[in-house]
């Protein structure tokens, strides 16, 4: 059976597993549900880029460059939408 997935959400698991920063675990629990699938993405596109703004906004140096992956592939994704 074909799993509903997104790149977004991909990169976010890829990296929960690399990155256990506070900052960043914080903005996985909450943008993890809103990204599972393409749809999902592209009806929470915004949310996700106001938590990508506030979590960015923390400039927490173990978090910045996970959170700076997920700001190119918003970008990619808004290119495609």
């Amino acid at each position: 059976m074909f799993k509903a997935f997104s790149f977004f959400s991909e990169s976010v698991k890829k990296w929960k597993d690399l990155n256990l920063s506070a900052t960043f675990t914080e903005f996985y629990g909450k943008v993890l549900p809103l990204s599972e699938s393409l749809p999902q993405v592209i009806h929470h596109q915004e949310t996700i880029m106001s938590l990508l703004e506030e979590f960015i906004a923390r400039q927490d140096p173990l978090a910045l460059h996970s959170l700076l992956e997920y700001v190119v592939i918003s970008g990619c994704l808004m290119i495609v939408c």
